[in-house]
């Protein structure tokens, strides 16, 4: 099918699917443009899996089909069809990254962001973790006070020793550089299975002397008071972290490891029941002003 070709042919796309709108998304294979052109498109995917269940919470009554394309510049080109009114009947939801300190946030109906950095970073927060891990463990909510202080213990550690250099990854982001390697982001931690996993501080200055060499001037900006680790982290790297811990607790108390789709499975079902329960008051918020654009 070659429906994306033309402004009218995406704008109908809707109708040959038997569907209220289309969503564009990021996740999955990341596809070339004339792909996408060409109708192309993941349709399993992380990002499907969270954006669907948002979906199901505010915007219930609407029939959507999600497509996951790949990369955010390419969400990004039928997101700028939309803000140029060439289609109706289309959404684009993405990642903030740091869109919102860039002046990059793209203001119109029909387009709508995460809360945090991505979708990473709304489902992994230490509440939903706590939640998850009881229903992973099969633990008594009313009995897990000691693993809720390890996991509460663990988000304050890595926050500590991450908070600047996600500071200094916001900042770089101001020239078009990062601190942390979006490719190869799995190096800055350093798993035991006796003390747990910690963050590889080596690799963390290894890349800030990188980044300095690059720059090519001392990294300052006003903005690093207005970033918070736990939103604006990196997500990959902030989900890398809080699924190696899962990882560790689950051993520590006798369970087997889990595959991460898995794991992504069940952060993104309870996050979505905390979400539905009012349990997340400022995420909920913020979904509500974002779905306030879904043109209905």
């Amino acid at each position: 099918m070659t429906f994306l070709r033309t402004n009218s042919g995406l704008n109908n796309l809707h109708l040959f699917l038997a569907v209220d709108a289309v969503v564009y998304l990021e996740g999955g294979e990341s596809l070339p443009k004339e792909e996408i052109e060409n109708g192309k498109f993941n349709d399993a995917s992380d990002d499907i899996r969270f954006w669907q269940s948002v979906f199901n919470i505010f915007c219930p009554e609407k029939r959507c089909e999600f497509r996951s394309i790949g990369s955010k510049e390419g969400v990004k080109s039928i997101a700028e069809k939309i803000i140029n009114g060439y289609v109706e009947n289309v959404i684009v939801a993405m990642d903030r990254d740091f869109d919102n300190i860039n002046n990059k946030i793209l203001k119109s109906k029909n387009i709508i962001y995460t809360y945090g950095y991505s979708w990473e970073n709304d489902v992994w927060s230490s509440d939903v973790f706590i939640k998850a891990y009881c229903s992973i463990s099969g633990s008594c909510k009313t009995k897990i006070d000691e693993c809720s202080q390890l996991i509460f213990d663990y988000y304050s550690y890595c926050s500590k020793r991450l908070h600047i250099a996600v500071k200094i990854d916001a900042i770089l982001s101001q020239h078009s550089l990062s601190l942390f390697c979006r490719d190869s982001y799995k190096r800055y931690v350093k798993y035991d299975k006796v003390s747990g996993p910690k963050v590889n501080m080596a690799e963390i200055r290894k890349s800030l002397k990188t980044a300095r060499e690059k720059l090519g001037k001392p990294i300052n900006s006003p903005i690093a008071t207005h970033i918070v680790f736990f939103v604006d982290c990196f997500g990959h790297l902030f989900a890398e972290f809080a699924y190696t811990f899962l990882r560790y607790i689950l051993n520590k108390k006798g369970f087997p490891s889990i595959p991460r789709d898995y794991a992504n499975s069940i952060i993104v079902d309870n996050f979505s029941q905390m979400l539905a329960g009012d349990l997340l008051p400022v995420i909920k918020n913020h979904y509500t002003s974002e779905f306030s654009r879904i043109a209905h």
